[in-house]
């Protein structure tokens, strides 16, 4: 017998469609498919293929995905729906869930198609289970009436004393069918009645007794315990015979019918109700969350949209100015030969501008993929500050700024790659030359510190430049971002070289650290700590 679950999938790009199929195996391998994109075919397959899960897209050239999701509901009203699409909007998706869809998948989210479907399917077997419980009872309710108006499935007569005790009159042969005890008019009724009373209905069943006996027609329904154990629901119908020259109940006659099966059936449907319920909170819940998961998705779009237009803006700015100057110089070295030595000076300067800005975004890209190899060697941080120090100090007479290298004494050597964290070194050295003023004070400090349970090891540098404001310093190692000092100095840049060290640090499973108040001559101290 074949019981491979049938999948339809309305969808006019074959490829598409073989994607779905391949995303739906990974969690389901019992599949069948077929696919269809016209309405005439998608009516065919309905009553040819019978499918237990339909796949629709949204957006069709000569059908769509509502009009596929409401004819589902007119031809096989069980059968779920997921409508899938390349975009869809929150109201789109809403439309399509309050038509009668079981989800919408997003094709650039196509990992969801398997568990959707997955869910789908659940979520159909338990309607359809509800669908037979309600079905069950239906035709319990009907049994049950017809045998209603015929006889019922025991009847009796009570002889009821004076003082309220009672005797068994008579019992219909089902009665001992049904409990498996014979009763007779010698017994005691009430211990009797007692014996057969399941312990959780005693407050109902005495009840309608009490009712019967102060001369009120009653209905009730309770659970009796049969001979072997089992458990019946009967719905008991007790009519008083009142003597109205003793001014009592003298009589009781009554009929029970077994309504067990029917009692059974509402309890499945009960049940599957409150699973059923307890999928559509959980469905409910998971929408809520894929909604504000697009929407926290579409933010960030938005946001990288903002990050690629200023990043245009601002490499094109920094090309724009160095090969202007290219053209320029050109034209004046072919004017003014004789200053052929100035002329290339400058154009060999904007060279290195536009080499430092290309490699800043390569490093920066390499980094991000992962293509560039850490080499890590024992290292020894007093050497490598010492060695960029003595390189940078003719640079920094030149600026007239006093640069300072403090070593720290007895240091372990440290495990990092010398060419990355030189290159983060070099970059913090060159932001503390541009911005601090002539006459200012660049210190190095390499250092070792004992925090969050272990051993750190690193370098801090400080100068005595503008400082950085607070409210900027939380995104100062964002790609492309620049504060107010770098805008205002007219020092050229792109905000790159602290988010390379950041990412740098990071790589070495280090951190990095900015401290400044933002106050003009105290500058700030950038920290790098990588673990011992």
């Amino acid at each position: 017998m074949d019981e491979s679950i049938r999948i339809l999938i309305v969808e006019d790009v074959r490829t598409d469609a073989e994607l779905a199929e391949r995303e739906i195996h990974k969690t389901l391998q019992a599949c069948v498919f077929r696919r269809v994109e016209t309405r005439e075919d998608y009516l065919a397959a309905l009553e040819t293929f019978q499918p237990d899960l339909i796949i629709s897209d949204y957006h069709l050239p000569r059908f769509d995905g509502l009009t596929a999701l409401k004819l589902a509901l007119e031809r096989a009203p069980l059968t779920p729906v997921i409508i899938w699409t390349g975009s869809i909007n929150e109201d789109t998706a809403v439309e399509c869930m309050k038509a009668g869809a079981t989800n919408y998948v997003i094709k650039e989210h196509i990992k969801r198609l398997g568990p959707a479907v997955v869910h789908a399917l659940e979520e159909q077997q338990l309607r359809q289970e509800r669908f037979w419980a309600e079905e069950a009872l239906r035709e319990s309710e009907e049994r049950y009436r017809t045998v209603s108006e015929l006889t019922s499935d025991f009847a009796y007569a009570l002889r009821i004393e004076p003082d309220g005790s009672f005797t068994p009159e008579w019992m219909t042969e089902a009665f001992s069918r049904i409990t498996g005890y014979d009763l007779d008019a010698s017994m005691d009724g009430r211990a009797a009645w007692m014996s057969i009373l399941h312990p959780g209905d005693g407050a109902v069943a005495f009840q309608h007794l009490q009712a019967n006996l102060s001369g009120k027609t009653h209905v009730a329904e309770y659970r009796i315990v049969d001979k072997s154990g089992q458990v019946h629901w009967v719905r008991d119908y007790g009519r008083p015979i009142w003597d109205a020259t003793q001014n009592r109940v003298t009589r009781v006659i009554g009929a029970a019918q077994d309504i067990t099966e029917r009692r059974q059936a509402e309890e499945a449907v009960r049940q599957l109700n409150a699973e059923l319920e307890q999928r559509v909170r959980e469905r409910t819940a998971q929408l809520e969350a894929a909604n504000q998961e697009l929407e926290t998705a579409n933010a960030r779009l938005e946001a990288l949209g903002r990050v690629k237009d200023e990043f245009v803006s601002n490499v094109s700015h920094e090309l724009r100015t160095p090969l202007a100057n290219f053209k320029l110089y050109l034209g004046l070295l072919a004017l003014r030969p004789e200053k052929y030595d100035t002329y290339v000076a400058t154009l060999e300067r904007e060279t290195t501008r536009l080499t430092n800005l290309v490699e800043g975004l390569l490093v920066l890209s390499r980094l991000d993929q992962n293509r560039q190899t850490l080499n890590l060697t024992s290292l020894d941080l007093n050497a490598l500050i010492r060695e960029y120090v003595t390189d940078r100090s003719s640079l920094a007479e030149s600026k007239g700024l006093t640069l300072v290298f403090n070593p720290e004494t007895a240091l372990p050597a440290v495990q990092a790659d010398p060419n990355l964290l030189g290159q983060a070194l070099s970059i913090l050295l060159t932001n503390a030359f541009n911005y601090t003023p002539a006459g200012g004070r660049v210190t190095v400090s390499a250092q070792a510190r004992h925090f969050d349970g272990r051993q750190w090891l690193g370098f801090s540098l400080s100068d005595t430049g503008p400082g950085i404001a607070p409210e900027e310093q939380a995104e100062l190692f964002t790609r492309f971002f620049r504060g107010k000092a770098g805008r205002e100095s007219g020092v050229p840049g792109t905000g790159l070289g602290l988010a390379i060290v950041k990412e740098i640090v990071e790589r070495h499973h280090g951190r990095v650290a900015v401290e400044s108040e933002g106050v003009p001559g105290k500058g700030a101290t950038f920290s790098i700590w990588l673990p011992a």
